[in-house]
């Protein structure tokens, strides 16, 4: 049982010290962060092209718009795009950062086990 929960401890701890979209939220004043988890939470935005090197999606404001999304490929923000009238950083790339965490958490077993853990390190 000990080995068992030494190995739950170090996955957690890989876990939280694993890259996070939300890690590029410091480019961002906390206005913008603050508009862009609403909208986040309000259900603005669609994902609709996601790998590890770049995301499109849509954001519903006033009015629809397009962000596109560049990453290094380990989930930090090289360049971003959004079809809004504010120049960037907007609220809108915000809400599709809370998006790709939030698929990213939606992803992970819900409950941890030795079992899951080995399926997990077994596919990585």
């Amino acid at each position: 049982k000990e080995e068992n929960a030494w190995l739950l401890f170090s996955f957690y701890t890989i876990f939280e010290i694993m890259p996070s979209y939300l890690d590029n939220l410091t480019q961002f004043d906390s206005v913008t962060v603050s508009r862009g988890k609403t909208y986040f939470a309000e259900g603005r935005v669609s994902l609709t092209h996601v790998d590890p090197r770049r995301v499109e999606a849509y954001v519903e404001g006033s009015e629809r718009y397009r962000v596109t999304i560049s990453f290094d490929g380990n989930k930090k923000m090289t360049s971003s795009r959004c079809d809004c009238p504010c120049q960037f950083p907007c609220k809108h790339v915000v809400a599709v950062l809370c998006a790709l965490d939030d698929q990213d958490k939606a992803a992970l077993p819900k409950t941890f086990s030795i079992d899951s853990f080995s399926e997990a390190v077994a596919h990585s």
